[in-house]
């Protein structure tokens, strides 16, 4: 983010509650207006009350204040920024959801996402399939396919970039924790 030169009036971080960008937006755009929106109704409850600052909460009056909102609520061409970080590979029609994106956004904003690739996870599917066990997630979508669906989203010169992430665990149950946890 400190990349970008644009400062954002106002931002989405999309799927806010597990996504563990709300420190990192909050800090490099503190005067934007934040929707964290979620999807996943429960969440959305869990999201909400933890907002709620008691009326004698320093909260109330400092910084910029974060409104948690259903994909649903959401005004069309309203922000500049559309953050979604590591959920991609979890939903079932990206491309529906990347038009929802494509709406929210308003003209010469941007979107930035980060999701698992094809690369992910390799080590973990060898085992899987050394032990005849069946595949441990689903196929994740090549980035180039991810591109696609961009520009037939309505998006504009989408550029993507792959990141090559190598982790070491302790031990199994370190790996399937932290795979569990995304």
């Amino acid at each position: 983010l400190g990349l970008i030169r644009l400062q954002p009036r106002s931002l989405i971080d999309w799927c806010s509650f597990n996504g563990a960008s709300q420190a990192l937006l909050s800090q490099a755009y503190p005067q934007a207006q934040v929707q964290r929106v979620e999807a996943d109704a429960a969440l959305l409850q869990r999201g909400q009350a933890r907002s709620e600052s008691r009326w004698w909460s320093p909260r109330r009056w400092t910084g910029a204040h974060a409104t948690w909102v259903a994909p649903t609520q959401l005004a069309a061409g309203g922000v500049d920024l559309l953050w979604a970080n590591m959920m991609l590979h979890q939903i079932e029609d990206p491309l529906a959801l990347m038009q929802q994106w494509q709406r929210a956004l308003a003209v010469d904003g941007f979107l930035m996402f980060s999701t698992l690739g094809p690369g992910s996870l390799q080590g973990l599917r060898a085992v899987y399939a050394r032990l005849g066990w069946p595949a441990p997630h689903a196929p994740f979508v090549d980035m180039h396919d991810f591109g696609d669906m961009l520009v037939a989203s309505g998006f504009a010169t989408p550029v993507m970039d792959v990141e090559t992430l190598t982790l070491t665990f302790g031990s199994p149950c370190d790996l399937l924790t932290e795979v569990r946890s995304l």
